[in-house]
């Protein structure tokens, strides 16, 4: 259970770790639209987005303007400590070579190489992969101790994109349709969603959570609540 628990949690920590480095030069984002939607409608406006995406873990970490989201910066580099010191510990542990063979953790090496590495060298120990060849299997009590620190790396990653499970009211943006104050919903794994109170008093185009009466934009209908917000604040 502590396995899959830290290894879910290192796969966040590496699925956002450039978008978490990309944002200390970024100010804080506001809280509409909602990252995930912002991101997708980039993507379609740019075709180059994609590839600077990719660039981001390298480019990133390495750049030395003044950050704008001191708690992204902050959050970065507690992050990358707690990984590298992770990954340091768990070789210590496990780990009875110590030639060039690229898969191993060489201590001053590796720590040049940053914290994403550091993420996929644990989560191979935890996967158990190639062992006899370089490694034993990691000890109950190290893998405790390896779901923590992925578990406190990722909290803090999702926290600070504003990408944990959060319901935050859309300042200064009433539903289109009725007025009624929105609602922003967000989790890690899964989709932003809107809701609005009024549910079938409301005339919005979307359904209604039979289990909350309220009218709720999925994924697929951000679009379109996106354009028709501006439009309203617009007029």
């Amino acid at each position: 259970m502590h396995t899959q628990h830290a290894r879910h949690h290192l796969r966040v920590v590496r699925e956002h770790l450039g978008d978490l480095a990309a944002a200390v030069h970024c100010p804080p984002a506001p809280v509409w639209p909602p990252r995930q939607l912002a991101a997708h409608l980039r993507a379609i406006a740019d075709a180059e987005a994609r590839a600077e995406r990719l660039e981001r873990a390298d480019l990133a970490l390495v750049d030395k303007r003044a950050p704008l989201n001191l708690d992204a910066y902050d959050a970065l580099e507690t992050i990358t400590e707690q990984l590298l010191d992770l990954a340091d510990q768990v070789a210590g542990v496990v780990q009875w070579r110590h030639d060039q063979d690229p898969r191993l953790w060489r201590f001053e090496h590796s720590h040049q190489q940053g914290a994403h590495w550091a993420a996929v060298y644990v989560d191979g120990r935890l996967a158990g992969d190639d062992l006899g060849d370089g490694f034993i299997g990691t000890p109950d009590w190290l893998i405790a101790t390896c779901a923590t620190v992925a578990e406190d790396c990722a909290r803090r990653t999702l926290t600070v994109l504003g990408l944990d499970e959060r319901h935050t009211v859309i300042p200064g943006r009433g539903c289109p349709s009725c007025g009624q104050e929105l609602t922003l919903h967000t989790g890690p794994d899964e989709p932003p969603t809107v809701t609005c109170p009024a549910g079938p008093h409301c005339q919005a185009a979307v359904p209604v959570d039979p289990r909350t009466g309220r009218r709720v934009w999925s994924w697929q209908h951000l679009p379109a609540l996106l354009t028709a917000l501006n439009q309203a604040h617009a007029a």
